[in-house]
């Protein structure tokens, strides 16, 4: 009896022994990944490699973007649930992630219980432009020749069922005017495709479409949102031209999988608070037009949910499903 008490106690303190070990670790205490659901180039991959960047100088120790783009962002979402919940897979993601992917798919592959919110990042001003061929200005000329030429004129997104795609159908319901969806595989070939002439229309962050407007090679028509933006202060808000009711603005943040340890949650956090602050991520937001969150976690896991009820609101306006 005596050595089976002695061999159970040698276990339970080996297991506090390692329970602490484990507890006491250092984090990081090595390189870390970040997941990235979009093609490079666009500013959705700038941003993450930025934020990478960023932590990777707080840490001091690399955070490698990875990009797995396709399906708006769902290869990507499978990828985050099934790795280590160990804080070394950070994911970054968006409203196709959590708002509007779980009402275009009857059968997603994952749940917004997969993952735990960690902080926003940023949210973007976002701006319709069309192509100077057109010859408008406004959204009521737009609506005044799409009127006259039902289903001939086109829109190009960064791919079917993303933000994009649905605001701008939203649009055209709200208007009353047929436009044709071109879906691309990401923001270059969709961004060309406009400058080129190919598509007529495009919903876009400003920081993608900024140069070709003052280039004069795209026309903005209106800005997301209830008000103006510093950038484009000339340029009417949605609220200003009657789309008032049509209330999206991309967003994007971070999460990992879920079982993370919540001490790990909350030092990312912190430390993405931390780099946020260098003046090499500032002048990248203002650049880029973007909005700096990094909102505390439980503040974040809120967003998610209200986002989640918007989401589904779009979708069901925009009558779009996928399967």
């Amino acid at each position: 009896m005596e050595s089976r008490n002695m061999v159970r106690a040698f276990a339970v303190t080996l297991a506090a022994a390692l329970s602490f070990g484990v507890a006491a670790q250092p984090f990081p205490a090595k390189p870390a990944r970040l997941l990235i659901g979009y093609s490079t180039g666009g500013v959705v991959d700038i941003l993450g490699r930025t934020v990478a960047q960023g932590l990777s100088e707080v840490w001091h120790q690399p955070v490698v973007p990875d990009n797995i783009p396709g399906a708006s962002t769902i290869i990507m979402a499978e990828r985050c649930k099934r790795s280590a919940a160990d804080g070394y897979t950070l994911c970054l993601v968006s409203a196709d992630t959590f708002s509007l992917n779980p009402h275009l798919y009857s059968k997603l592959s994952y749940t917004t219980s997969d993952f735990v919110a960690v902080t926003s990042l940023v949210q973007a001003w976002e701006v319709i432009v069309v192509t100077p061929s057109l010859n408008v200005k406004t959204v009521q000329e737009l609506a005044s020749v799409a009127s006259g030429r039902p289903g001939q004129l086109n829109y190009s997104s960064f791919g079917t069922g993303g933000l994009p795609h649905l605001v701008t159908e939203m649009v055209a319901q709200r208007l009353g005017v047929k436009m044709t969806h071109v879906p691309f595989k990401g923001a270059p070939p969709a961004l060309h495709a406009i400058v080129s002439g190919e598509v007529h229309v495009m919903y876009a962050a400003i920081a993608n479409v900024l140069a070709h407007i003052q280039a004069g090679k795209l026309v903005p028509i209106t800005v997301a949102g209830q008000s103006r933006t510093p950038v484009l202060p000339t340029v009417p808000s949605f609220s200003e031209v009657g789309l008032d009711d049509i209330r999206a603005r991309a967003w994007f943040g971070l999460a990992v999988p879920a079982g993370t340890p919540q001490r790990i949650v909350q030092k990312i956090h912190a430390d993405v608070v931390l780099a946020f602050q260098k003046p090499s991520l500032k002048q990248f937001f203002e650049k880029f037009s973007l909005e700096p969150l990094a909102d505390a976690p439980e503040e974040f896991a809120r967003f998610l949910k209200a986002d989640y009820e918007r989401g589904r609101d779009m979708v069901k306006r925009a009558n779009v499903r996928l399967d």
